[in-house]
């Protein structure tokens, strides 16, 4: 406030303006910062939006695919996830990047079994014409063909057994299947019928085995599969949790920045609000003051009253000390006018008397001569000629009167303009 009361009046103004500038300066830059926070947090929000979707629609896409689908769909997925899951890597904090990577490894792993497993399943065969059971149905056929009677039911139960375990696809039929194939051989062992019947059962057994290999890779891969599809979809929901906890705090981060940036503003606004209303009032109280000063010093002035002047910070040097130091200045002129005024005043007081003295002796003269008017006719000549000299005196007498009558005139002109003034 010290600082308020010793500055000039134009300095409190610049000074008014320049924390106002600096004021609403700092609003502006904290309201750019406040909406650059929030674009950050909405930009962020929607990135983790898009990546929750990512990964949603890769959990659609593969639970589609997981029943079974030609090779080109498996191709296609990974085409189009890969670099998608590598950026949402790249992207992302690092224990949701690694999250994210072990996804998309799982994926690969995922469809590698996948089109491993549609390879072996072509390989088994879709129907009992194709592939291994294809040619185990075809081996069959061959040991069937000419059979003797005493190897039909051998045969059934070798198909029957063919059958379960084809369906089933367990180690456990599988022997059932070779404890058939042994059946038939000892059959034709006990009637002499080897050489007829072992050939035939060579190539069912042969037939059976590739069968059977193909089907337990199959079984080997059904479980990668299953696994890699487990992982992925762990992988998944954690990364999708991780993205949920990230997005929640982007949400708070963003309310959070508003509410900042709300108080930051409010608070700015509020301390310039503060200093320049501090300021003006300042400012105001002071030039008021001078202003009340001055009205006052003016008033007695208009009324003649010289021996007031107005206070004046020599220091400080305002705009209103000037107008002050001329408000002073005036009052001096004026007290210098008018002491020359009173001192030609007391030299006309001064001349007045000693005409009035000149005036009351001639006026005794007069009388005197009157009186004796009668008794001195013989001095009537010399009593004229006297009194044209007195005559002359008095006219001398009266223009000295004339001119202290103009000189009083214009001293009361001059104390006038003063007071005008």
């Amino acid at each position: 406030m010290g600082l308020n009361f010793n500055l000039s009046f134009k300095a409190k103004l610049n000074m008014t303006i320049f924390i106002a500038l600096i004021g609403f300066a700092l609003i502006a830059f904290t309201s750019l910062k406040a909406l650059n926070d929030l674009e950050s947090s909405a930009s962020r929000v929607d990135q983790l939006n898009q990546s929750i979707r990512l990964l949603k629609n890769l959990q659609v896409s593969v639970l589609q695919l997981h029943g079974g689908a030609e090779n080109k769909l498996f191709v296609q997925l990974k085409q189009d996830y890969d670099g998608q899951l590598a950026k949402l890597a790249e992207d992302s904090i690092p224990r949701t990047a690694d999250k994210v990577e072990l996804i998309r490894q799982a994926v690969q792993t995922w469809v590698a079994g996948k089109q491993q497993l549609a390879a072996t399943q072509k390989n088994i065969g879709y129907d009992i014409s194709d592939g291994f059971r294809g040619g185990v149905t075809l081996q069959m056929s061959a040991l069937n063909e000419g059979l003797f009677s005493m190897f039909s039911k051998s045969s059934a139960n070798l198909k029957q057994s063919l059958d379960t375990f084809i369906e089933q696809r367990d180690k456990e039929n599988y022997q059932q299947v070779l404890l058939s194939l042994e059946a038939m051989k000892k059959i034709g062992v006990e009637f002499t019928l080897t050489e007829f019947i072992a050939p035939k059962v060579n190539n069912v057994s042969a037939s059976a085995l590739l069968l059977a290999k193909a089907i337990f890779a199959a079984n080997e891969q059904v479980v990668e599969v299953e696994k890699s599809y487990r992982d992925l979809a762990s992988g998944v929901e954690q990364a999708n949790q991780s993205f949920d906890q990230q997005l929640l705090l982007a949400k708070e981060s963003n309310t959070s920045v508003g509410d900042q940036a709300e108080v930051m503003v409010l608070g700015f606004s509020l301390l310039v609000a503060f200093l320049v209303t501090i300021l003006l009032l300042g400012t105001s109280r002071a030039l008021v003051s001078t202003l009340c000063e001055m009205s006052t010093v003016l008033a007695k002035l208009a009324k003649g009253d010289l021996t007031h002047i107005t206070k004046v910070d020599s220091q400080r040097k305002d705009e209103l000390d000037k107008v002050g130091e001329s408000v002073n200045m005036m009052t001096s002129s004026l007290n210098s006018v008018l002491s020359s005024v009173s001192v030609n005043c007391q030299y006309l007081e001064l001349g007045a008397g000693d005409l009035r003295g000149s005036l009351a002796e001639m006026i005794k003269g007069n009388l005197d001569t009157n009186l004796q008017a009668d008794s001195i006719a013989a001095a009537v000549e010399q009593i004229s000629t006297t009194m044209s000299g007195m005559s002359e005196s008095v006219n001398s007498t009266l223009e000295q009167a004339q001119l202290a009558e103009q000189s009083a005139q214009q001293g009361e002109r001059v104390v006038n303009q003063a007071l005008n003034s």
